[in-house]
């Protein structure tokens, strides 16, 4: 239930909070040993991170969709959107989903070759001695998180405001209205450059130390993969945050089958002004 997951999460900051000293001294030991690897040297790291745990994410979405290992028998209770389109059944419309469309191609040639070449031409990473606090970590990526969730907003009320912008930029993401995780990879070439500037941005404008900066790509992908899974669990941050302060996958599963509201991905107070928009 939400009130139990709840209490986990109020349990496991309590005792962050009770053994701060103690997990940043072993924050510090990890950061003094990471610093000296070749993978944290490496100026690719950051992209690389990101299009890992983006596989391994969407790998696990795709196995609850496809039923592995049992998964329909305690995931169907969860579904946002039980049935898929046109009478099809949820196992019919998840296996149209997730076939191979090449949009994997297109991250690996949008994405990740231009950043390969550019800090290849550029190499400019360079790694602090000193290591971050828990809570610096925690402060860093909320922050960035948040700044993100804003710039995003921005755009994208703007793609949904302006006709000619929504039809050659955005309305491919919206192609489905019954989603699944695969959608977040669902993205016209200007609108993944756009979206990915404003990750990039706001890592600059926060100038969060490097090992909070890879927490944040972990965790914003996390969330990313779980907006778009059409499933809405007790234990996601929407449910477990109250006052509906984070927002989840109900409300963009219902901004896809509306086109309106629900402009920001994970923060309700930056959604200001979205009602009644299309």
């Amino acid at each position: 239930s939400v009130r139990l997951c709840r209490l986990v999460c109020v349990m496991l900051v309590a005792g962050v909070c009770a053994h701060a000293e103690q997990l940043d001294a072993c924050v510090a030991d990890f950061w003094a040993w990471a610093r000296e690897t070749r993978l944290m040297k490496w100026d690719t790291f950051e992209p690389a991170l990101v299009m890992t745990v983006f596989t391994i994410f969407l790998l696990s979405w795709q196995s609850i969709d496809l039923g592995r290992w049992g998964s329909h028998a305690w995931s169907a209770r969860y579904r946002l959107q039980p049935g898929g389109p046109e009478g099809k059944t949820h196992a019919e419309h998840s296996r149209k989903i997730w076939k191979a469309e090449g949009y994997g191609a297109q991250e690996f040639l949008l994405y990740l070759v231009p950043l390969l070449a550019f800090d290849w031409l550029y190499p400019r990473r360079v790694l602090p001695t000193q290591a971050p606090t828990v809570a610096g970590m925690a402060a860093e990526v909320l922050g960035t998180l948040v700044l993100y969730d804003a710039l995003f907003t921005a755009s994208h009320t703007v793609m949904h405001g302006v006709p000619w912008l929504f039809k050659r930029v955005h309305a491919k993401h919206h192609l489905h209205r019954h989603v699944r995780a695969r959608e977040i990879f669902r993205l016209s070439a200007p609108e993944e450059v756009a979206d990915t500037g404003c990750s990039i941005l706001a890592l600059t404008l926060t100038r969060a130390h490097p090992l909070s900066r890879a927490v944040y790509n972990v965790v914003i992908v996390f969330l990313l993969c779980e907006i778009h899974s059409g499933y809405d669990m007790p234990w996601q941050l929407c449910n477990v945050v109250p006052g509906g302060v984070v927002m989840g996958s109900r409300q963009h599963v219902e901004h896809h089958a509306t086109g309106r509201g629900a402009y920001a991905k994970f923060f309700s107070f930056l959604d200001i002004g979205a009602a009644g928009r299309r």
